[in-house]
C-alpha cells in the first residue's frame, strides 16, 4: 500500500512539472553564433526597427559578455522574410567589433567586398511577428587590410522590437 501511494505521489509531481513547462514562453532576445569557431552569445542588445509600407529596416547591436559587439542590418524592401544576399553597397551590413565600439573604422569588421568571396553573406528575417523577429545569418567579415572572420552558425531569437 505505501508503495502504491509513493508511486502515485511521485507521477503526480512528474505529471505537474511537465504541465509546467507547456507554458514557458521561448527565450527573448537571444543572439548566438561562432566567429572563427569562438561561441558568441548575447541576451544584451539594442535593437532599432521601423517599417514604412513595405520597406523594413532591422538594426541589432547585440553585446557579449566581453563586451565585444557584432551588429547585423537588414534594410529590405518587399518581404521581409525572405533572405537578403549582403553586398556592402547595398544597405545590409554585418560587422563585428572585438572592442566594442563600431566606430574604430580600421579595429571594426565589416562586411567588404574583398571578403564576401564566393560563399557570400546573408541576414535572413524568418519571421517578424507581435513585435520580435526571428532569424539566422552567417558570412565572413574583414578589415581593411583583408584579414577576415568567419562567421557561422548565427541565429538572433524573438528579439525584442520597440
Amino acid at each position: 500500500m505505501f508503495l502504491d501511494k509513493c508511486s502515485l505521489f511521485f507521477f503526480l509531481l512528474l505529471m505537474g512539472l511537465v504541465a509546467c513547462g507547456k507554458d514557458t514562453p521561448p527565450p527573448q532576445d537571444q543572439l548566438y553564433c561562432e566567429i572563427d569557431g569562438v561561441a558568441f552569445q548575447s541576451k544584451r542588445m539594442t535593437v532599432q526597427y521601423s517599417q514604412v509600407g513595405s520597406i523594413t529596416d532591422l538594426q541589432i547591436y547585440a553585446y557579449n559578455e566581453k563586451d565585444e559587439l557584432l551588429y547585423i542590418k537588414v534594410y529590405a524592401i518587399g518581404n521581409a522574410t525572405t533572405t537578403h544576399f549582403v553586398n556592402p553597397q547595398t544597405q545590409h551590413n554585418l560587422a563585428y567589433a572585438p572592442a566594442g565600439n563600431l566606430n574604430q573604422v580600421n579595429a571594426t569588421y565589416q562586411t567588404r567586398t574583398n571578403c564576401i568571396g564566393e560563399t557570400g553573406t546573408y541576414i535572413e528575417i524568418s519571421n517578424i511577428q507581435d513585435f520580435f523577429a526571428t532569424g539566422a545569418f552567417n558570412g565572413k567579415t574583414c578589415l581593411p587590410n583583408g584579414q577576415f572572420k568567419t562567421i557561422r552558425n548565427g541565429r538572433f531569437e524573438q528579439v525584442r522590437l520597440p
